[in-house]
């Protein structure tokens, strides 16, 4: 039997961690996606079968499929074996959101495709920082509580027009604006609005003052405007120092 030569070995190495990588993560990373797309758009045709306009339903998507994005991310990358397997599934869960961005493109005037370019950075940035948490575990049981706190904060940034008005009311006039500010720029969903708002072409929007939302958080203190940026900056360079975090450890 004439042996393989080197150099076919080793080209065939790369194929074979390719098969196993794909093996280990194929059903995951085809369900997550399956499950973001049908979460995100079954929220809008459910707001726009009970009568809400196309605005109000683009809005009910997007909330829903953020905190998705905080949740399902950190969870199905902590089930992953490895970091590679851990990103690979918790990137899975923004590139996915970027097919439902399309069809609500397709659907509703709201979301220009330069809006849903924008929506999608902001995701795909939430989704790696719940991602590089975990990867800072060493065990599964490790990679899986940081999941827990890792989605935990995030969906507790996305709960902030819930608790930043008596936050703010508590530090009193001079430091409840500043409470307010850093808890509309840590929201996502503040991002991804002024995103849909630029498409309007209504610069500015503020969502917690939008007739739904506006008497959950206190008229004491005026949040300022967010620019779609904010948290694909902030929680990408999250995501960064995390990630660096990672590799220190495994040193």
């Amino acid at each position: 039997m004439i042996p393989a030569e080197p150099s076919k070995l080793l080209s065939q190495r790369p194929r074979g961690e390719i098969r196993k990588l794909l093996a280990r993560n194929g059903w995951a990373i085809a369900g997550a996606s399956v499950a973001t797309v049908v979460v995100g758009l079954g929220a809008y045709f459910i707001g726009r079968t009970d009568g809400a306009d196309s605005l109000a339903a683009v809005l009910a998507a997007l909330s829903v499929a953020v905190v998705w994005v905080a949740l399902a991310a950190p969870a199905l990358a902590a089930s992953g074996k490895g970091s590679t397997d851990a990103l690979l599934r918790g990137a899975t869960v923004a590139d996915a959101s970027a097919m439902m961005l399309i069809i609500l493109w397709l659907l509703s005037p709201h979301v220009t495709i330069v809006a849903a370019a924008k929506i999608y950075c902001t995701l795909a940035a939430v989704a790696l920082a719940g991602t590089a948490a975990v990867c800072l575990g060493r065990s599964p049981a490790g990679r899986f509580a940081l999941a827990v706190v890792a989605a935990g904060v995030l969906v507790a940034a996305l709960g902030s027009p819930f608790w930043c008005g008596g936050l703010a009311q508590a530090a009193g006039p001079e430091t409840g604006p500043t409470v307010i500010a850093l808890a509309v720029y840590a929201n996502p969903f503040y991002s991804i609005t002024s995103a849909v708002a630029e498409a309007a072409g209504s610069v500015g929007f503020v969502w917690h003052r939008w007739n739904m939302m506006y008497e959950i958080v206190p008229d004491d203190f005026i949040a300022p405007p967010v620019p779609w940026y904010a948290s694909m900056v902030i929680y990408g360079a999250l995501a960064g120092v995390l990630a660096a975090g990672s590799l220190l450890r495994r040193r």
